[in-house]
């Protein structure tokens, strides 16, 4: 019945897949509304609207559906020979951006930080990197900081800049200013999704690959919800990464790398592809003398913009130290979390220090090995993956929205990569595989750290660690090795290639 209705040709199909999702993101909008929590300056989280049990298992049954829709409206794309084209896949992506926005970002409240942060800036003329958000004059400092008033920004120059001009634009009206975000975030999200279809416009892939890649991005309800409901500003990091990349393939190298490294400006974390992108640029010049030179212009520009960005606000390194104490600090939701939690619950003591030299070695260990791999002809794009996702993987610290961090890179490889094997269209490699369970699982996440802990597990942190982590990080390896194709390929399924309306 399913593989008859995805083999079906009529664009109708598609278009009832799109309202259903949208009906989807209607429900968490009548739900979980912003608005009446911006104007009685409340905050609030996923608990406030899932009340147990019965919200709780909505909220999971709805999560579920869409995702389901969503790979649904993916099948239909890459079984089909005349796919959508980028407008038809985009509009219903704004439609359901459209719903999210005025939704309460209730899987995280960091927009709360950035509308503190860019007011500081804005209004007082202090140094986010210097003062903390309790020393902030703004009145509503207090109320919304949480867990960061003693904390200066975390983020990069080339986020607090644009933070302060949507703290301009908006002045002192709350809710004018998380909506400003929220589309700010979405802007950024959807931009990436035209640099991702330019970018499979010239690789080796055919329509249907670029079609149904493009919806993978731009339908995504893990994505959707990060940045149209949450307002997370990753979007502009990803923005730099895919917009730098389409410059390098257009045979523009140092100016590319130079707009990747924007994305370290926006968050520290920004920074990890960036070496493999490099190593596979220089490997390809032809001798020692033309990479110099790369490598010089790329260093110097790295370096002016750099400085540019830092130019408002000094020096960089009170944010240097400001990470330092985050990624030595306190953890969550992490392997390493885990560990030491469930030690303590079994009353033994683990030692943070050694772990976190244990961890930093092995990522070292990772980042060289797949350095090396890259240097010798494998692809920058798989090792963008690995990279981000051993980080993820031994880091202290770990937010449901760092999921997005891979998806980027695994979508676009092995398409991208001339020297990699590329699947059939519906055909997904394991990387991609992973990248989408990684996206389901850390959405499902929450509802273990809160509900299901306070309502079953005793409230105990500890238990509740130990399913997390083996539901977000352990499931998504599982699922993906156990869809790997095994046998030969199959050849795409064949639609009539006549009367088959375009989009």
């Amino acid at each position: 019945m399913l593989d008859r209705l995805l083999r079906h040709h009529s664009p109708l199909i598609y278009w009832l897949l799109a309202g259903l999702s949208f009906a989807g993101y209607a429900i968490l909008l009548s739900r979980m509304p912003l608005a009446p929590a911006a104007r009685a300056g409340t905050v609030a989280d996923i608990n406030t609207f899932t009340p147990w049990p019965w919200g709780t298992l909505g909220y999971v049954l709805l999560l579920l559906a869409l995702f389901t829709l969503y790979w649904l409206a993916y099948r239909w794309v890459a079984a089909r020979p005349h796919p959508p084209t980028l407008p038809a896949i985009l509009l219903p992506a704004l439609a359901f951006s459209a719903l999210l926005i005025p939704t309460y970002p209730f899987n995280a409240t960091d927009i709360y930080r950035y509308v503190l942060w860019g007011r500081m800036l804005a209004f007082h003329g202090l140094n986010p990197y210097v003062v903390p958000l309790e020393d902030s004059p703004d009145r509503s400092a207090e109320r919304f900081a949480g867990e960061w008033g003693s904390d200066t920004s975390p983020y990069g120059p080339a986020w607090q800049v644009p933070s302060a001009a949507v703290a301009r634009v908006s002045g002192e009206d709350l809710l004018l200013n998380l909506l400003l975000f929220k589309l700010l975030a979405v802007a950024c999200f959807m931009l990436s999704a035209i640099v991702l279809w330019l970018l499979w416009s010239r690789s080796r892939g055919d329509a249907r690959v670029r079609a149904s890649r493009t919806l993978l991005w731009a339908w995504n309800p893990a994505l959707l919800l990060i940045f149209a409901a949450d307002g997370h500003n990753d979007s502009l990091m990803i923005l730099w990464w895919v917009l730098g990349l389409w410059i390098v393939q257009r045979d523009r190298p140092a100016v590319g790398l130079i707009v990747m490294g924007l994305a370290a400006l926006t968050k520290a974390s920004g920074l990890l592809p960036l070496p493999f992108v490099l190593a596979a640029v220089l490997r390809n010049l032809p001798d020692a003398r033309h990479r110099l030179r790369l490598l010089a212009i790329v260093a110097a520009g790295l370096l002016a913009v750099a400085l540019a960005a830092f130019l408002p606000f000094g020096s960089p390194v009170d944010l240097v130290l400001r990470l330092l104490r985050e990624a030595t600090g306190g953890g969550g939701y992490s392997p390493l979390a885990m560990l030491i939690l469930a030690g303590e619950a079994l009353g033994v003591t683990v030692p943070l220090q050694p772990v976190l030299v244990a961890s930093g070695l092995g990522l070292m260990a990772v980042f060289l090995a797949v350095l090396w791999r890259t240097w010798r002809g494998g692809s920058s794009l798989a090792a963008a993956v690995d990279i981000l996702a051993a980080y993820l993987a031994l880091a202290l610290q770990f937010r449901i929205w760092y999921a997005a961090w891979p998806f980027p890179w695994a979508l676009l490889h092995p398409h991208l990569d001339s020297s990699a094997h590329a699947p059939l269209p519906g055909r997904l490699d394991f990387r991609l595989r992973a990248s989408l369970w990684f996206l389901l699982t850390t959405q499902l996440s929450v509802v273990i750290y809160g509900r299901l802990r306070l309502a079953l597990l005793g409230e105990s942190m500890a238990l509740a660690h130990v399913l997390g982590v083996l539901l977000t990080f352990g499931l998504p390896l599982l699922l993906a090795a156990l869809g790997h194709p095994r046998g030969p390929t199959p050849a795409p399924p064949s639609l009539p290639p006549l009367n088959d309306p375009p989009l």
